[in-house]
């Protein structure tokens, strides 16, 4: 993938860029994103190692919580400790560990009462 890149870095005056990422069968956005992290000098392994860094924390808390706090509760752990990441990537971080918080069940209503029953009299008053 570099390689397409890397053509199209070169020949990016030439031909638009739309034009090439079709023809390479490349993602536009990709290529964008991957043009901003050279111009600021990122590497492209670390945002896999923050990607994997992430996931042993989330992995960490989801467990601490008793593998019931969903994205929503992680999110706002992850803020709490300092740890910025957006939700978005929470969530997609958490569904390629395979990992997913408890939804409550609805509550059965239990104590139904008769058509015919009359009302009670109130006895505090």
């Amino acid at each position: 993938m570099n390689d397409k890149y890397l053509l199209i870095a070169a020949e990016e005056g030439n031909h638009s860029i739309a034009l090439m990422c079709r023809l390479l069968r490349v993602d536009r956005t990709g290529y964008h994103r991957w043009h901003a992290d050279r111009g600021a000098g990122i590497d492209p392994g670390s945002r896999r190692a923050r990607r994997t860094r992430l996931g042993a924390v989330i992995m960490g808390m989801w467990l601490a919580s008793r593998k019931a706090h969903g994205v929503r509760r992680i999110h706002a752990d992850l803020a709490a400790v300092g740890e910025p990441a957006s939700r978005w990537l929470v969530w997609k971080i958490m569904c390629e560990l395979g990992i997913a918080g408890v939804q409550p069940r609805a509550r059965k209503r239990t104590t139904i009462p008769a058509d015919d029953a009359g009302h009670r009299k109130d006895l505090i008053r």
